[in-house]
């Protein structure tokens, strides 16, 4: 968040809560067969033969099922 944006929302009384973070490696079990997106990236990383773009990818992919799990 931009710093102006961040200030304008504590004086609108937004409160800020800090989560604990999340487990560093998600299961990638079938319960996330039916995702289009994130089909579409893991065939995108079995594709990418460069390792930054790979581990670009992987984080990518990482951040699809962080969101599915809260989705879900």
């Amino acid at each position: 968040m931009v710093n102006e944006a961040l200030q304008a929302f504590l004086e609108k009384g937004g409160k800020i809560t800090q989560c604990k973070p999340g487990p560093e490696k998600y299961s990638r079990s079938g319960i996330y067969k039916k995702d289009k997106q994130l089909k579409a990236l893991k065939a995108l990383a079995d594709q990418v033969k460069n390792k930054k773009e790979l581990a670009k990818i992987e984080k990518a992919i990482d951040i699809r099922i962080q969101i599915l799990k809260v989705t879900f």
